[in-house]
């Protein structure tokens, strides 16, 4: 069974965001540990599953980077990125990047990173705005 790292509702959207420890390295070309590790995201709105995917990060201190990391894989919108990034994305997928909500929540994020990067000070209580912590 895998070990939650994050689980995190930003209710105002019905979105929830679970990551969860894969117990797995990023390994280079040469198959050596980047130092690196692996872990896995299930994104929902609505209680429907819209994206599953791996990134990796640091380490367990950069829990909150890799929170806003895999937010941003699931709140692109076209025109963030080149158009063939949403070339295998589903109708729903589709549906989800177009909406307001989508946008609005990529500013809410957008404003929470420069949050946390510019006044560390008051990250607690803007991040206490944006998201319910359900596990960490």
């Amino acid at each position: 069974m895998s070990e939650i790292i994050r689980q995190v509702k930003f209710e105002r959207y019905g979105v929830d965001l679970q990551i969860f420890d894969t117990y797995k390295c990023e390994r280079d070309s040469q198959g050596f540990s980047t130092g690196r590790y692996i872990a896995g995201y299930v994104f929902a709105v609505n209680g429907k599953l819209l994206f599953e995917g791996t990134t990796a990060y640091r380490g367990k201190d950069d829990d909150e980077l890799l929170m806003f990391a895999c937010m941003t894989f699931c709140c692109m919108r076209l025109g963030d990125t080149a158009r063939d990034y949403f070339d295998n994305y589903t109708p729903e997928q589709i549906e989800w990047s177009e909406s307001s909500e989508c946008e609005q929540l990529g500013d809410d994020l957008a404003m929470l990173r420069d949050i946390h990067h510019n006044n560390p000070n008051e990250y607690d209580a803007a991040r206490n705005l944006m998201y319910v912590e359900l596990a960490r």
